[in-house]
């Protein structure tokens, strides 16, 4: 299973914000990034795949600059596209 950009940098954030606190865990990442924590944890584990609005949501609390968010979006839809999935929001290429 191919691991991508945006995959890598959430799981980095977190890891970092553990290294601050290890008492850090995924559901209060999930918290900080106003997001439930199963559907993190199923990101992360190849079981959901971002939608646009999720994508922009996590980027936005991420604070990402403009070239994180290119590379960030990129690899969502690089990601749907891998996997076969021809609906791709047209936001997403139009976001990055």
């Amino acid at each position: 299973m191919a691991w991508y950009f945006y995959k890598n940098y959430i799981l980095d954030c977190f890891h970092q914000k553990k290294q601050n606190n290890p008492h850090y865990s995924l559901r209060a990442f999930a918290r900080d990034l106003k997001i439930a924590h199963s559907t993190i944890s199923g990101i992360l584990q190849h079981k959901q795949l971002l939608s646009f609005k999720l994508a922009k949501q996590i980027s936005s609390k991420m604070e990402l600059n403009k070239n994180l968010q290119y590379l960030f979006f990129h690899s969502i839809a690089k990601e749907k596209i891998d996997l076969g999935n021809q609906k791709i929001e047209k936001e997403f290429m139009e976001e990055a």
